[in-house]
């Protein structure tokens, strides 16, 4: 196809899209299709809340089955670009679903990644109360990590070093026997 042909098709869908958004009736289906809202075109100046933010995320991740890798990828560039504060529950929620990412085949180390930057000073204000929050959640839930799997290369095996800060994190809180449990294998 010729340039001057693809333009003329952009410009025909761009006089058909406006056209189509002039019609109410029409219009919610076109904002649904690109997940917008109309007070979000009608008011771009408009601050994204970032528990909206959040809750778009933990539940695109829970229902897609591809391109999680992307959405990971994403939220975390929002999230440490935007400098985004999350409350200590709202924070507890995206932790808890980092964790269990961890222990996901194809996800693992970018989850594992996110979770260590959200644990640093140098990328997160928070980060004191993302710890207490990550120790906070109990053994059975961290073991989902499968950070044993980390540890031992026998997954990524680029992703050990995050792995071992978090265990450090993680000896310093429940101790070595607490450690023990939850890097574990049964």
């Amino acid at each position: 196809m010729s340039s001057d042909r693809i333009d003329k098709r952009k410009n025909e869908i761009c006089l058909w899209m406006n056209d189509v958004l002039k019609v109410e009736n029409l219009s919610k289906y076109i904002y649904h299709f690109f997940n917008m809202k109309s007070e979000d075109i009608l008011n771009p100046s408009k601050k994204a809340d970032p528990s909206d933010i959040l809750k778009s995320f933990v539940s695109s991740i829970g229902s897609t089955t591809n391109n999680k890798i992307n959405l990971i990828e994403k939220f975390s560039w929002t999230f440490f670009s935007k400098k985004l504060q999350l409350k200590p529950l709202e924070l507890k929620v995206l932790i808890e679903c980092l964790v269990r990412l961890c222990g996901d085949e194809f996800v693992g180390n970018k989850s594992l990644d996110f979770l260590c930057k959200l644990l640093t000073s140098d990328y997160h204000r928070d980060f004191i109360i993302a710890g207490s929050q990550l120790v906070g959640l109990g053994v059975e839930v961290l073991q989902q990590m499968q950070l044993n799997q980390y540890l031992v290369k026998n997954r990524l095996v680029d992703s050990q070093i995050q792995a071992y800060s978090l265990s450090k994190i993680l000896h310093t809180s429940v101790g070595g026997s607490g450690l023990l449990e939850i890097v574990r294998t049964i």
